[in-house]
């Protein structure tokens, strides 16, 4: 690999490292991600274009490099390589999410079509296991249930405003400046984003009920109600449930969402009386 940066981008690599599936190295000081890609080249051109002008707006995303010969990808095998180049490390919040929120030309995120293609898989996957994970057994059904219910509510809505870039992260919320990686863009509402940012921040015990009112007063009834439906979806819970079925993670750490359902349900409750005449939210007459 050394070999073939150096003959296609001119850049004499000393070490390359791996932590996390994830390769990279060191030029005078800045840290170059190493990305094999199989996807689109039209879709690797839009993310190009779209980290350059959110960098050229002062938003410091990562970067993709050109090679020798002024191309973002280079023919390896059977992937494509690109380089990718960390431009900072900036702490997540509210205002940096709003930098994000941008029109953008990427394809639109179907969240529906994704929520119900992901509860589908792992019921089909759980039917295969009887007495194993019984963590996991005894938790499944009630956040799949919630789950169902952000979908039911997300259905009503159909005509939302989905020209904001948000972030398709994992369970791994926010690790190593996920945020600046343009792999992670998707087209989608803005209120994705924010509803992960409280999740992140009541996981790690630092929610701030002032700031979650702020975003509740500041947006639309039916932003709101796209936060209040993502909220109710388990995405967080949903990944690290993969992740055990995978063998990367121990089956007790879904532990720390059973402990915390009720502590969560206040969340949303609260939540709930903040957005005002959603009837679809009132519906939910659960949270209590």
């Amino acid at each position: 690999m050394k070999n073939f940066i150096y003959i296609n981008y001119n850049i004499e690599v000393d070490k390359i490292y791996i932590k996390d599936n994830k390769k990279y190295f060191f030029i005078n000081n800045e840290k170059i991600y190493i990305i094999e890609y199989d996807g689109d080249k039209e879709y690797l051109l839009k993310l190009f274009n779209i980290s350059n002008y959110l960098y050229d707006n002062n938003i410091k995303v990562n970067t993709i490099l050109f090679n020798n010969k002024k191309e973002i990808y280079t023919k390896k095998d059977k992937f494509y390589i690109v380089l990718m180049k960390e431009n900072s490390i900036e702490e997540v919040s509210i205002d940096y999410l709003n930098k994000f929120n941008i029109d953008n030309d990427l394809n639109e995120f179907n969240i529906i079509s994704e929520w119900c293609l992901e509860i589908d898989t792992l019921e089909n996957e759980l039917l295969e296991y009887n007495k194993e994970y019984p963590l996991i057994q005894k938790s499944i059904n009630y956040f799949i249930g919630i789950s169902e219910n952000a979908i039911e509510l997300l259905n009503n809505y159909k005509k939302l405003n989905n020209n904001s870039i948000g972030h398709k992260v994992t369970y791994n919320i926010y690790k190593d400046n996920i945020l600046n990686n343009p792999f992670t863009f998707i087209k989608t509402n803005k209120m994705y984003d924010y509803s992960n940012y409280v999740k992140y921040k009541f996981i790690i015990n630092e929610l701030d009920y002032d700031e979650l009112s702020n975003v509740i007063d500041s947006n639309s009834e039916i932003d709101n109600a796209f936060l209040f439906a993502c909220l109710l979806y388990s995405n967080i819970y949903f990944d690290l449930l993969k992740n055990i079925l995978l063998g990367y993670e121990k089956e007790e750490k879904i532990d720390f969402f059973i402990k915390r359902i009720k502590k969560y349900n206040e969340v949303l409750l609260f939540c709930k009386n903040r957005i005002k005449n959603v009837n679809e939210i009132k519906l939910v007459t659960w949270i209590c």
